[in-house]
């Protein structure tokens, strides 16, 4: 399934700018949260967290609206990208 591929692509670019603002650190996980509203995937929130006391970062996907951001250390906004569409 080419848009899902395209999703994870896009995540996992959001992942990198976010450790590459802080720094790559081995070991670090990404904690993932969603929920879907109605009980439909289409309007999901998902939250990654790059985990640290405090978080280094984090990730909100909104399917609903079809947006990614990326948010670094001291809620710093670091990349948006809108997938609707897709």
């Amino acid at each position: 399934m080419r848009k899902q591929q395209t999703l994870d692509e896009l995540i996992q670019k959001a992942k990198e700018k976010i450790e590459q603002n802080y720094g790559k650190q081995p070991g670090r996980k990404w904690l993932d949260a969603h929920a879907d509203s109605y009980g439909n995937p289409t309007y999901r929130i998902q939250i990654l967290v790059w985990e640290g006391s405090n978080a280094k970062g984090y990730i909100v996907i909104n399917h609903g609206t079809g947006r990614i951001r990326a948010y670094g250390v001291n809620d710093k906004l670091l990349w948006t990208y809108n997938f609707k569409g897709l």
